[in-house]
């Protein structure tokens, strides 16, 4: 078995433990927890020419929507709010390739289709191609029918093979 396989595993566990317990405690009367939507991906070959790139997880690959009248994927690494509020942007990019040398790195966020911050951003050394990755998170207010994206910069012409790589948009609240 894969480290992979067992990441998936693991995190497809971990959101139906959470839709259990989520739905134990709104049984109880009590529904605080915070909408939260969750994609992954493992694998692909994304082509950086120094240039940005959408982070490409595919809506069949959503692991968690714990809301959907809040927040969902609603295509392709495209995620939309449907209330307005504060929302905390997680994501972790990894790759088994990044090419030799200095590399320059950025993880950002589009809200509707422009800049809002960076989850990261630095350059990377290494003396070969080798593994490489980072993960970040970003915070940001809303109105209803934003979208949300990330994007990823790589200040290198090359092929990216993607290992493993996930975002994750949930409510903190108005």
């Amino acid at each position: 078995m894969s480290l992979q396989s067992v990441i998936t595993t693991a995190l497809q566990r971990i959101a139906t433990e959470f839709n259990t317990v989520r739905a134990e405690i709104a049984a109880l009367g009590g529904g605080g927890l915070p909408a939260t939507c969750y994609g992954t991906r493992q694998g692909g070959t994304t082509s950086y020419a120094s240039n940005w790139q959408k982070v490409p997880v595919n809506i069949a690959n959503v692991l968690l929507t714990s809301d959907s009248a809040k927040i969902e994927m609603t295509s392709n690494g495209t995620f939309t709010v449907k209330v307005a509020g504060h929302y905390q942007c997680e994501g972790l990019i990894s790759y088994s390739n990044m090419p030799s040398g200095t590399t320059k790195f950025v993880f950002g966020v589009r809200k509707n289709g422009s800049l809002a911050g960076y989850l990261v951003r630095g350059f990377a050394t290494l003396s070969s191609a080798d593994y490489w990755g980072t993960s970040g998170n970003f915070s940001l207010q809303c109105s209803a029918n934003d979208t949300i994206e990330f994007y990823a910069f790589l200040g290198k012409t090359f092929s990216a093979t993607g290992v493993y790589l996930q975002v994750k948009v949930t409510e903190l609240g108005t």
